[in-house]
């Protein structure tokens, strides 16, 4: 697999301006491929554009759009930083580099990525737009690939109003907060390989350093995916050593270093199942999910 690189463009003043529209798929490897040493997110803060709000925008942001923004917050608010995004309904944009710090919210800007969405949510004309569901729940998606990317809960989630440091409403006073959370939850388990209806296959992208393959033959037990624990770990690890069930858990070999796992179920052949993303995260292992 071909790896994609993201630059940061017209990157001549203090902004790390990226600029850039990127699905889930190409963000997870734009996130894979960066180094975080002096900024190390925690959490997502939520924000909204107010102005520009969604009249004034009525084909969301163009690339003249975030240049504009660009200038804004470096000439007029002279800000070394911005919101690490903008969503749209037109889909996600990395607007600055996102193992850096940002500023949008003062009490979070060290801790934090911060995400803008298009629209003005203190008012019912923007709030009942058919266009603000495509941003909320694009957002929502966003929120919940990044806190799994994180390894946090969605209830981690601060929205700018949660700021001591501010008396805005941000975002917006007709956004609730608990349902907001409740709709990135359904996200993040699906991202986490949890939350899978029983009826369903989920697919997956999984990816060690450099192995990466599409694994299919999983089943879904109490909302969490398994799979066949001695095929997927030799799929994954294919020079692990000393496979075998001690208990209830799964132990194995990889060089030096010792793995262990529960099980999940036996099936009707007596071989072990284990859950996904338990084994991957044991090995550092990531997985995107494909379909389901």
């Amino acid at each position: 697999m071909s790896q994609i690189v993201y630059v940061e463009l017209n990157n001549m003043g203090k902004i790390p301006y990226v600029g850039q529209r990127m699905s889930i798929s190409e963000l997870k490897k734009y996130l894979e491929a960066l180094t975080f040493s002096s900024f190390q997110p925690k959490f997502v803060v939520v924000h909204h554009t107010a102005a520009p709000n969604l009249k004034q925008r009525p084909n969301g942001f163009t690339d003249q759009h975030l240049i504009n923004l660009k200038h804004y917050y470096e000439n007029v608010m002279n800000w070394n930083g911005a919101p690490h995004f903008f969503v749209d309904d037109k889909g996600i944009i990395v607007f600055q580099a996102l193992n850096k710090a940002g500023v949008h919210a003062k009490s979070y800007n060290s801790s934090s990525w911060g995400i803008e969405m298009l629209g003005n949510y203190d008012t019912v004309s923007d709030f009942n737009n058919p266009r603000a569901k495509e941003i909320f729940d694009t957002t929502q998606e966003l929120v919940g690939f990044l806190c799994d990317f994180l390894k946090v809960q969605p209830n981690t989630l601060k929205f700018h109003r949660d700021d001591p440091l501010t008396n805005k409403t941000c975002p917006g006073k007709l956004v609730d907060k608990s349902k907001f959370i409740e709709a990135v939850n359904k996200h993040y388990l699906v991202f986490s390989g949890e939350g899978a209806e029983p009826w369903t296959n989920p697919v997956f992208e999984v990816t060690l350093g450099a192995n990466v393959f599409i694994y299919s033959k999983t089943r879904v037990v109490n909302s969490r995916t398994i799979v066949p624990a001695r095929e997927f770990i030799n799929k994954l690890q294919p020079k692990n050593y000393a496979l075998t069930k001690i208990g209830n858990n799964i132990v194995w070999m990889n060089g030096i270093k010792k793995y262990s796992t529960a099980v999940a179920e036996i099936d009707e052949n007596g071989s072990s199942w284990i859950f996904l993303r338990d084994v991957c995260d044991k090995t550092g292992a990531i997985f995107l999910l494909l379909k389901s």
